[in-house]
């Protein structure tokens, strides 16, 4: 019995950080997946509204917001964009979604850019507008330092690498 409990505790031994690696790595494709989602929902709901949607957010450097985004909308271009910290709403000009806070639904991950705030935008076709050229690429970065980049192409396409 003792044998089959040492053995049993190498076992353990060599499979646990094994099955850590495979639980962080598996956090940050469900944080790349949620990301993706909600630029895909944007994207459709610009064609499908015919108003102008925006994700706006914080990469886990900024102080204000870290590590979180959220979607906004405006039915026109003469209408003006929801403030990043206006409280979530819908108006018949604007709308403002709730805060989706990365490292709390997927702890270990973080959002990362080449600057504290990112935003992209799709016009009423879906296609990427305004400053979307800069959006490229946005980092998500999981616990033991692997990473995804997420990528939005003028016309609207999005991937993944």
């Amino acid at each position: 019995m003792m044998v089959a409990l040492a053995l049993g505790g190498l076992v353990m031994l060599v499979a646990v950080p094994g099955l850590w690696g495979i639980l962080q790595r598996s956090r940050l494709d469900a944080a790349v997946r949620h990301m993706v989602a909600d630029l895909h929902d944007a994207r459709s709901q610009a064609i499908t509204t015919g108003w102008e949607y925006r994700i706006v957010g914080f990469d886990s450097g900024s102080s204000l917001n870290a590590n979180q985004y959220r979607l906004l909308a405006r039915n026109s271009s003469s209408a003006s964009w929801p403030a990043d910290d206006a409280a979530p709403m819908l108006s018949s000009t604007q709308y403002a979604g709730s805060w989706v806070r990365i490292d709390s639904m997927y702890p270990g991950v973080n959002l990362d850019y080449t600057s504290p705030r990112f935003e992209l935008t799709f016009d009423s076709r879906g296609t990427a507008a305004g400053a979307a050229a800069n959006f490229n690429p946005l980092r998500l970065i999981g616990h033991d330092g692997d990473e995804a980049r997420v990528q939005v192409s003028v016309v609207g396409g999005i991937t993944v690498q």
